[in-house]
């Protein structure tokens, strides 16, 4: 990061950084009015087209567009961490240099971290950086790409900053811009949000003079005239010595170079003057061509212009059948959602492909869309997005030849036509040039699988199984269609939140829906369902769905919602199933389970056999019981080293399972992810003190990997709105759970477990590892020490892991 200079002269603010005292960067700013400050704007005025600069004035807040345009570019996940902030900006501002874009994460990553230590939470800096991104993006994309080089880009802001205005100037400084700030109104209102003016400098020789009524940056902009240059006066020379020249021989001369005639009149002579040329002049803005006009070549695609209806019998014909226009290509596009009968739906899927494979035509059949690689936008994102039509110039060139005139064409015409399009919709040059850049990265990476073997007989076949999610999906579908290719989006579930839109578009949308993960590639994966089956299934959704009744292991997915009761309601809830619970709600796949996360202090009435008698009602067979502490010591990493998966403070869950010393993979695979689900949620809590900050993280994953035998085997035979498991811990002494059993319970309780300690010391037996209270504590009655717990039942060696030491007798 650059540092911050004092600015001795405004003069100097011009400076290349390679002239300056040090290297660093000019963030000033300018309270009062003088003719310096006169003077300094109309240089700015000068040179902001030599220099990459922008004068602005208050940045709006980011509006819905912007920030769903945003999260559908980027997602909703947030962490404040360089490298996930270098992975985000990979995407959102491809035109940054690594370097850059390192320098410009660490400038994120620093002014959070401020941000932190001033007592933001992390849904205060995820709403900043949001700002952050919007801003780089709508602002100031054109500087970005120039931040720390020579000559270094500049701001010029006029007004009252907001805080997340400061923060975003200091991310950009730090990361290598010049910034002057103008104030109108004062310093007052800086001074509020940077006291010590340790962020910038205030420069003492601006002046003190009020501003002129109504100044602003922007009307300075739309008042300024740049100055005419010179034009040297042409000398006067006597009428008599003047040549003559005929005038098919005299050479045109055009205004701009010929110099500027006297101001004395000039005589009339017999021999008339050759006619004047016209004045030279900005030539008039060619008129835009239409794609037709680019691509005079390209096929016309008369796109569902011959359909009857039947779309499997439609995409059978000969396209030299589909109609009768020779010069066009009668290519299909069309959306089947549903299924028109789920017994055999798998089936004709199979055969549709194969048929149309065995006309000759290629078929070709996509799941996903996976999103370009930072190598393949750098490749083509280059170019400048100042308006639609420098967007669709630069971009062109970067569609790969296909070794086919034609098709080359097809593809140049269609992606004008799209980008046009938007154009037309008031779209901003940077949102038509990103979804450019998709749509041409994706057809780089897929044209020579599309149209393998192309030719004008054979129009090739894409399916897409599934939908489109984002708006670059929908937008290479449609790019796809306006070229020689049948486009079939397929899927057999209803989806409202599908993005395809087109005019061309034909729709199919079919009552009855089936969950199918992939396309059947396979006579083996085409299946024949018989119409029992389907009946049974439509039975057991209408008997289970919305009615109270559950069939075993319905939902894979549960959330613990933790009951706040008396201490008297630990013994009434303790037996009753989750769905009997107050609180007990299944939304979807995913079911919310009440659960007691509860710590007794003391005895009452110093009864002691009133409280074995009460705890030992509780113990059944579903109910671990802890009389030791603590029970773990260091888990053992060498069978499992947790520190590769973990990155960008997320659980790299497929590396993981894909690891020889993966201890879960016998789970069946809903139980796996649940377990993922909660280890990542518990990483996500922070609840663990020292969670990202002192490797808290890799102690969580080990103790999540070392889980013991009974506890695996009871979330193998989890059912989420039946009984729930319970884990009873009794300390009666001054021993202590380890870290590592404190991670245990947390996690245990994450997984739906119900969690109860019974303390009759009233000792603070695990509450220094987590960052905020996990249990809810009673305090029952009068502390008692040196308690002789009865059995509970069970036994266990002491040295054989985590909590396997369960239902064991003797001291704590």
């Amino acid at each position: 990061m650059l540092k911050r200079l004092q600015l001795s002269q405004f003069q100097d603010f011009w400076n290349p950084l390679s002239t300056r005292p040090q290297p660093g960067v000019y963030f000033c700013r300018a309270a009062g009015y003088s003719p310096a400050l006169e003077q300094f704007i109309e240089q700015a005025l000068q040179k902001r087209t030599e220099l990459p600069m922008r004068l602005t004035g208050k940045l709006q807040n980011p509006d819905g567009g912007q920030l769903a345009y945003l999260r559908e570019t980027l997602g909703d996940d947030f962490a404040c961490d360089p490298a996930f902030f270098d992975t985000q900006l990979k995407k959102w501002l491809p035109r940054l240099s690594d370097a850059q874009r390192q320098n410009l994460s660490g400038s994120i990553h620093q002014t959070l971290l401020s941000l932190r230590a001033q007592g933001k939470n992390d849904n205060m800096l995820r709403n900043a950086y949001l700002k952050f991104l919007c801003w780089m993006y709508y602002r100031f994309e054109q500087l970005l790409h120039r931040l720390g080089q020579d000559p270094l880009p500049k701001i010029l802001y006029d007004g009252q900053l907001s805080a997340h205005e400061l923060q975003l100037f200091c991310v950009l400084a730090d990361a290598g811009c010049d910034i002057m700030l103008i104030e109108p109104q004062g310093d007052s209102a800086y001074l509020a949000l940077d006291p010590q003016s340790r962020e910038s400098y205030l420069c003492p020789f601006a002046g003190q003079q009020p501003f002129p009524n109504g100044f602003s940056l922007e009307t300075r902009m739309k008042q300024y005239r740049p100055p005419r240059p010179a034009q040297p006066a042409r000398p006067a020379t006597p009428p008599a010595a003047r040549p003559t020249a005929p005038s098919s021989s005299r050479p045109a001369t055009p205004s701009a170079a010929r110099p500027a005639a006297s101001a004395s009149p000039r005589p009339a002579t017999s021999t008339p003057s050759p006619s004047r040329p016209a004045q030279a002049s900005r030539p008039a803005p060619r008129p835009s061509r239409t794609p037709a006009e680019l691509f005079p070549n390209a096929p016309v695609c008369a796109v569902n212009t011959w359909l009857s209806g039947d779309l499997m019998a439609d995409s059978l014909r000969d396209p030299a059948e589909r109609g009768t226009e020779q010069s066009y290509i009668y290519n299909m596009f069309v959306r089947i959602l549903g299924v028109s009968d789920k017994s055999s739906y798998t089936r004709d899927l199979f055969l549709w492909r194969k048929k149309l494979a065995d006309t000759g035509r290629h078929v070709t059949v996509l799941e996903e869309l996976p999103i370009p690689t930072p190598n393949e936008t750098a490749k083509v994102a280059q170019c400048s997005a100042q308006s639609a039509s420098q967007v669709i110039a630069g971009l062109l060139p970067m569609l790969q030849p296909t070794a086919n005139a034609k098709l080359d064409a097809a593809a140049g015409r269609a992606l004008v036509e799209l980008l046009t399009e938007m154009e037309k919709a008031n779209e901003s040059p940077m949102r038509i040039k990103n979804r450019a850049v998709y749509v041409i990265c994706w057809f780089n990476r897929y044209f020579r699988t599309l149209f393998e073997g192309y030719s004008n007989g054979k129009l090739p076949v894409l399916f897409y199984f599934g939908i489109c999610r984002t708006a670059f999906e929908a937008m290479f579908l449609r790019f796809l269609a306006r070229m020689p290719i049948d486009v079939i989006e397929i899927y057999p579930e209803h989806a409202s939140d599908c993005r395809l839109t087109d005019k061309l578009l034909f729709d199919r949308v079919y009552d009855d829906t089936l969950h199918l993960d992939r396309f059947p590639q396979s006579a083996d994966a085409a299946e024949y369902s018989t119409a029992a089956y389907h009946a049974e299934q439509e039975l057991t959704e209408t008997l289970y769905q919305d009615s109270g009744l559950y069939r075993d292991r319905q939902h894979h997915k549960a959330t613990a919602v933790t009951l706040r009761t008396m201490c008297e309601e630990v013994y009434l809830l303790w037996d009753k199933e989750a769905l009997l619970r107050p609180g007990f709600e299944a939304v979807d796949d995913t079911v919310l389970v009440p659960v007691l996360t509860a710590k007794v202090s003391g005895v009452k009435n110093a009864d002691t056999g009133a409280y074995w008698s009460q705890i030992k009602r509780l113990v059944d067979e579903d109910t671990q019981v802890v009389t030791r502490l603590p029970y773990l010591g260091a888990v053992d990493q060498s069978r499992l080293n947790p520190v590769p998966f973990i990155k960008n403070r997320k659980l790299q869950r497929d590396a993981l399972k894909n690891s020889p010393a993966y201890p879960y993979a016998l789970l069946r695979p809903e139980i796996q992810d649940f377990l993922l689900d909660k280890v990542q949620a518990l990483l996500d809590s922070g609840l663990i003190r020292g969670t990202f900050s002192q490797g808290m993280e890799y102690k969580i994953l080990s103790v999540a990997m070392n889980l013991p035998k009974d506890i695996v085997r009871i979330l193998q035979k989890a059912d989420f709105t039946k009984t729930v498991p319970k884990l009873m811990v009794v300390s009666t002494g001054e021993a202590q759970c380890s870290l590592e059993d404190a991670i245990f319970l947390a996690l245990l309780h994450l997984c739906c477990f119900d969690v109860v300690l019974f303390v009759p010391t009233g000792y603070q037996i695990v509450e220094k590892y987590y960052a905020e209270p996990l249990f809810d504590e009673h305090q029952a009655g009068e502390y008692l020490y040196d308690l002789q717990p009865p059995y509970l039942g069970g036994t266990a060696s002491a040295n054989e892991g985590i909590f396997t030491r369960f239902f064991r007798r003797g001291h704590l």
